[in-house]
């Protein structure tokens, strides 16, 4: 082997060496990063929060029950009486109520004050924004509905459909929709925690 042989593969095993060993800095920057990354994940989780949400149809109704009117005659109806003489005029329904039909998974986490968010079909909520109302009875009735154990939530809405978009939305009878519950508003953190807190406990 001549010498310029041997020269070139005693550096090829220096090379290999320096190669297979990172420098240190390089090591300690590495670890800072991660370090830093996974703390401020930490942090972060503490402090965004991810509501916990319970979603079931809704159906909206006017709180007094409209009854038929048949004329004799073929005419326009521009007024009509209402209770204690009240003048109720065409086109106009003041104060609704929604009822709620809840799965029973969850329903135990319901309480007054809550947050309710609705969506109702016929008013695609992205462009027309929800309905944001409050639980002001957590008290719950029972039903079979399509043959499925339902519990009937009530909620009552304001004189006006208003969506959080400032839109008054036209009401229409038995006006279908889709109903959030927030029931909790859990840190990231919390969510995280949860399952090796229902593991070690377990």
């Amino acid at each position: 082997m001549t010498t310029k042989e041997k020269d070139i593969e005693i550096r090829s095993e220096e090379v290999q060496e320096i190669l297979g060993r990172p420098p240190r800095w390089l090591i300690r920057w590495g670890i800072t990063v991660i370090f830093t990354v996974v703390a401020l994940l930490f942090i972060g989780s503490y402090f965004f929060k991810y509501p916990e949400i319970i979603i079931a149809p809704i159906e909206v109704t006017p709180k007094k029950l409209l009854a038929n009117v048949i004329s004799e005659t073929i005419g326009r109806i521009d007024s009509l009486l209402a209770d204690e003489k009240q003048t109720v005029m065409s086109d106009s329904i003041t104060c609704f109520k929604g009822k709620i039909y809840l799965p029973p998974q969850g329903t135990g986490k319901i309480k007054a004050g809550q947050t309710v968010n609705v969506k109702l079909d016929n008013f695609p909520y992205m462009e027309y924004g929800m309905i944001k109302l409050q639980v002001k009875n957590a008290a719950l009735v029972s039903i079979m509905r399509n043959g499925e154990l339902r519990y009937i939530l009530e909620v009552d809405f304001l004189d006006v459909l208003q969506t959080n978009y400032g839109k008054i939305l036209t009401f229409s009878q038995e006006m279908q929709g889709t109903a959030e519950i927030v029931t909790d508003d859990l840190r990231l953190l919390d969510r995280f925690l949860r399952p090796i807190k229902a593991l070690w406990v377990n």
